[in-house]
C-alpha cells in the first residue's frame, strides 16, 4: 500500500499548487450536472420519470460529458513543472466536430459498458431479492426461505467479485483516450486490462477513497474541495499504473533483443 500512500501524498500535494483552477473546474461539471437535472426533473413533471431520466442523460452526454472530459484531459496533460494546461483546453472538445463525435461514441461505448456490467453482476440478485420481499417468510415457508437468502447472499458476493475484477480493467479507458486518441474502444479495453493486471486491489482502495470522499461531501468536507481531489487521486493513481506498464514493456524489448543478439553472435 505504499503506491497508494504516494498517489494520495501526490494527489493533495497537487491540488494544493493547483487551487484554484481545480475549484473552477470543479464548479464548471457542477454547474453542467445541475442544468441536467434541472432539465430531467422539468421533463419528468411534463411527461414521467422515464422521460425525465432520458432528458438528463441526453443533456449530460450532449454538453457536460464533453466538458467533463475536458477537465479530465486538463488533469492528465500537464506541464514538465507539473501545472495545468491553460483553462481553454477544458473546451477541446467543443473546438472540432470530429473530436465531439468521436468523444460521444466513446462516452456511449463507456456508459453501455458500466451499464452492462451493474445489470450482469448484480440483475441475478437483485431479481432473487424482488421476488423475496413481496411474499416474505410466509409466501415461501421457513426452510425454503432460508435457502434463498443464501442464494441471495452468494449472488451478491459473486456480482461484487466480477464486479471489482471486470471494473478495475475499465478503469484506464478514459485515461488511455487522451495517450491513444486512434485506438478504438476495444483496443483502449485490452490495453487497460493488460495495464491493470496486479492493480485489482489498488483500485478497490481507490474506489473505497472516492466512496469515502462522497459521503463526506454529504456530511462535513465542503462539495468544492473534495472532487478535484479524487480526481487528482484517479489520475495519479492511472499515470503511475501506466508508467510501471511502459517500463516493463521496455524491459521486456531489451530483453528480447539482448536475447537475440547472444543468438545471432552466439555470445
Amino acid at each position: 500500500m505504499k503506491q497508494m500512500k504516494g498517489v494520495f501524498t501526490q494527489s493533495f500535494r497537487a491540488l494544493k499548487e493547483n487551487f484554484p483552477k481545480s475549484i473552477c473546474l470543479c464548479c464548471m461539471e457542477l454547474s453542467m450536472a445541475f442544468c441536467a437535472v434541472i432539465v430531467g426533473v422539468l421533463v419528468s413533471l411534463l411527461w414521467n420519470d422515464i422521460a425525465g431520466i432520458f432528458g438528463a442523460l441526453v443533456i449530460w452526454v450532449l454538453l457536460g460529458a464533453p466538458l467533463s472530459v475536458g477537465a479530465k484531459r486538463l488533469y492528465w496533460l500537464q506541464d514538465a513543472r507539473g501545472r495545468f494546461w491553460e483553462m481553454q483546453q477544458l473546451f477541446f472538445y467543443f473546438s472540432s466536430w470530429h473530436r465531439y463525435f468521436r468523444l460521444l461514441r466513446q462516452e456511449l461505448y463507456q456508459l453501455i459498458c458500466w451499464i452492462g456490467l451493474i445489470l450482469f453482476c448484480f440483475g441475478p440478485a437483485l431479481s432473487l431479492l424482488s421476488g423475496l420481499l413481496p411474499l416474505g417468510r410466509e409466501g415461501f415457508g421457513q426452510p425454503f426461505y432460508e435457502v434463498l437468502l443464501v442464494v441471495e447472499t452468494l449472488l451478491l458476493l459473486a456480482g461484487l467479485l466480477v464486479f471489482f475484477w471486470l471494473g478495475s480493467k475499465l478503469f484506464l479507458v478514459p485515461y488511455l483516450f487522451f495517450e491513444r486518441p486512434g485506438h478504438s474502444y476495444l483496443q483502449l479495453f485490452g490495453l487497460s486490462s493488460r495495464i491493470m493486471k496486479g492493480h485489482a486491489r489498488h483500485w478497490i482502495l481507490l474506489l473505497g477513497v472516492h466512496l469515502a470522499g462522497v459521503l463526506s461531501c454529504i456530511l462535513v468536507v465542503p462539495v468544492l474541495l473534495v472532487p478535484p481531489y479524487l480526481r487528482l487521486c484517479s489520475r495519479e493513481a492511472a499515470r503511475q499504473w501506466v508508467q510501471q506498464w511502459l517500463e516493463q514493456e521496455k524491459a521486456a524489448r531489451e530483453s528480447k533483443e539482448s536475447a537475440g543478439e547472444e543468438g545471432v553472435f552466439g555470445v
